[in-house]
């Protein structure tokens, strides 16, 4: 299965790291290529659970250069004020093939809408 977790919080870190203890190979998308680029490198993400090892069946790479092409899943577990720019970001890219997991909580602070309503 071809796995997609943008954000590379704790939050996004921690399930695609479980995702490849689970035998998956998950991309880690990153906005910043630098974090993506350090994770590849040290198996370890530089700004979060920076003490815990990840899987080398775990890629990461950064948003510009993700391509979603073939993908089963796409989870957004990205903060919720980030939300609508990434789903922005991701949706049109994604197409209508993988399925679309939001790992979000909260509302849109901006307006104080249901993430699933954006």
């Amino acid at each position: 299965m071809r796995v997609f977790v943008v954000g590379c919080g704790s939050w996004g870190t921690a399930f695609a790291r479980l995702l490849a203890l689970q035998g998956h190979a998950p991309t880690l998308v990153c906005r910043d290529a630098a974090q993506a680029d350090a994770i590849v490198r040290h198996r370890r993400n530089p700004r979060h659970l920076y003490d815990v090892v990840l899987p080398d069946a775990l890629d990461a790479c950064p948003l510009a250069g993700a391509d979603f092409a073939g993908a089963n899943l796409v989870a957004l577990a990205v903060p919720s004020r980030a939300f609508a720019q990434a789903a922005g970001e991701v949706v049109p890219r994604a197409g209508e093939g993988p399925a679309l997991l939001s790992m979000t909580k909260g509302l849109d602070p901006g307006s104080g809408r249901r993430l699933s309503q954006i």
